[in-house]
């Protein structure tokens, strides 16, 4: 969830770090801190709010070696004292992460007449350092890291070491990048790419010990290990926005560009020999995600039982990982996750693997958590996606499991269009739906005020009506719900009235009629009424926004950005910021 960033080199660093901050509050931004050496001592500044909020007190400072943090509050809410870097003895300290054994920690070192200053877990860990330190920093993280359970990715500075950085992880990403006459590292890509593409990725149990002239990893063990340092596939530019006011606006623009490039690597790459024949020879499939992910699942299962002839499931990760499961012989596990590194995803990754399922990840990130533990990676081309709120990078999920599907159904000598009508059509299409913008701003300015909104759908409009409910609920605060269009009879329709909108998504022509109905039972109750559809309907004095016509399996691709546009409407003409909504961050990394 936070973003940590710090570059040792041979000039001043600070500037590297803001920017890197910048591009890492994505991740979270209640407050923000930076920890660096000036004239061999560690100088810690910290300040709830923006990462901008703590610009104005790094101004004249200057220094070679230092770390950055911008933070989601877990533990304490957010204030000056909770933010990080945290201090304890000669260690300060940058955590990404939950410590979960932090409250037993945090008795053992009462007893040593150590407590903290702040409300934090993270705390813990340089309490623990300053703890067990006894002249080598890489032992003390040693066993610093064998009392820890928990995810967490740490940076840690220490007075001894003037112009090293040290660094430990478990589950939680944490990359390092090597520059000519500098090394840095970050919690996720973007921070680092404007610098160098030069990356690695470290693996869990790794210490890492940087300075202006190299890197030492060691393993859990202490031994010291090679780490390669690979060229990175993200564009240095892929991070900005632009001539858009906001990420998320650049970004669904983005939409037809990034379903291109994921299409052509598809069909590029193809699927391994090993995933061709347990396609072929599954006899269900399970499909997990979190958030906008599931939505992309609930897409998944409909489509699976539509064009193939197997049975299929969508769950929620978080669910399915603490329950028994008693997967099927052959079960096929779709696990969908942007950035793969999501807890709950990863988490239920592994548990499919030793229940014995084939896993295949659906991911925007190729080097993330989720590919080092599937069988088979299906890696989106969206790009970097700088706004909480999903948009391409949920379009582009769409995308790969339509063309995943499609490869089955082929399988199974089941008719199905393939890439080339998705290459040609749907791009088509989806160009033409950007269109809409102005009409759903004009929309957006009609609702302001509007206290309740549902979302209908029904069969594959389910999927869309629960994303759409997702996007307005992240940026513009309203209390929202995602429904299928029948159940707004069985207690919704108890809280239609003339201050509540319901967006009914309609696109499946065999399906009109039944939704046809609750339209009029909406209206008979004195509900606003809004229709995103495919089709020609009958007049029936509600607002309808008309996007292009494909089959009922490819629309959510397409009717889903209407949604998106709303919703960051909504957002802007309520004065809020769409890209950074607050208690939220673009990657779960912890439970």
């Amino acid at each position: 969830m936070c973003g940590i960033v710090g570059f040792v080199s041979e000039k001043n660093c600070l500037e590297e770090i803001k920017g890197g901050l910048e591009k890492l509050e994505y991740r979270g931004y209640d407050s923000a801190g930076v920890a660096f050496f000036s004239k061999g001592k560690i100088s810690t500044l910290k300040k709830k709010g923006r990462v901008s909020s703590l610009f104005p007190l790094l101004q004249g400072k200057t220094s070679n070696c230092g770390i950055g943090h911008t933070r989601w509050a877990t533990h304490g809410a957010p204030s000056d004292i909770n933010a990080h870097p945290h201090r304890c003895g000669k260690f300060v300290i940058v955590h990404n992460g939950i410590i979960e054994n932090y409250g037993e920690l945090k008795k053992e070192l009462a007893k040593k007449d150590k407590y903290p200053l702040s409300e934090t877990d993270s705390e813990i860990i340089a309490m623990l350092l300053d703890n067990c330190y006894k002249g080598d920093v890489v032992e003390a993280v040693r066993e610093v890291v064998k009392k820890l359970k928990g995810a967490f990715a740490v940076a840690v500075l220490c007075e001894d070491f003037v112009g090293k950085i040290f660094l430990f992880k478990r589950e939680n990403p944490l990359i390092v990048g090597r520059g000519e006459g500098f090394f840095c590292f970050a919690s996720d890509s973007p921070a680092l790419i404007s610098h160098t593409p030069l990356l690695c990725k470290m693996k869990d149990g790794d210490i890492c010990e940087i300075d202006k002239t190299q890197a030492i990893f060691y393993e859990e063990k202490g031994k010291i290990v090679e780490r390669v340092f690979i060229p990175s596939s993200l564009k240095s530019d892929s991070a900005n926005k632009g001539d858009f006011q906001s990420f998320m606006l650049k970004e669904i623009y983005d939409i037809p560009k990034a379903i291109k490039n994921t299409l052509c690597k598809f069909e590029k790459i193809g699927l391994s020999s090993l995933a061709q024949k347990k396609l072929r020879n599954a006899n269900h499939f399970l499909f997990l995600g979190c958030g906008s992910a599931y939505h992309a699942c609930v897409y998944g299962k409909y489509l699976t039982e539509k064009i193939t002839p197997l049975c299929a499931s969508a769950e929620t990760a978080g669910e399915y990982r603490y329950r028994r499961s008693n997967l099927p012989k052959n079960t096929v596990v779709v696990a969908v996750s942007q950035s793969g590194e999501t807890a709950d995803t990863v988490t239920a990754v592994k548990k499919a693997k030793s229940e014995g399922a084939f896993v295949i990840a659906i991911t925007n990130v190729p080097s993330s958590t989720i590919t080092t533990f599937a069988h088979e990676s299906l890696v989106t081309l969206a790009e970097v996606e700088i706004a909480v709120a999903a948009t391409k990078s949920y379009n582009t999920q769409l995308v790969a499991l339509y063309w995943l599907v499609s490869e089955v159904a082929l399988m199974h000598k089941k008719a199905t269009y393939g890439a080339v009508y998705l290459g040609e059509k749907l791009r088509s299409a989806i160009i033409k739906t950007l269109d809409v913008a102005e009409e759903m701003h004009r929309i957006a300015k009609r609702y302001l005020g509007i206290s309740k909104v549902f979302f209908l759908g029904k069969n594959f409009d389910y999927a869309t009506a629960l994303e759409g409910a997702l996007k307005m609920k992240e940026i513009s605060y309203i209390q929202v719900e995602g429904i299928p269009s029948g159940e707004i009879k069985h207690g919704p329709l108890a809280l239609i009235d003339e201050n509540c909108l319901v967006v009914h998504i309609i696109t499946d022509y065999t399906l009109l009629d039944k939704c046809l109905n609750v339209v009029e039972e909406v209206s008979a109750r004195g509900g606003e009424t809004l229709i995103i559809t495919s089709l020609n309907l009958p007049d029936k004095g509600v607002k309808v926004v008309k996007i292009p016509k494909l089959d009922a399996e490819l629309m959510p691709i397409v009717s889903v950005i209407p949604t998106q546009f709303l919703a960051y409407f909504m957002a802007v003409e309520m004065g809020l910021d769409a890209d950074k909504p607050r208690n939220l961050a673009k990657s779960v990394t912890v439970e």
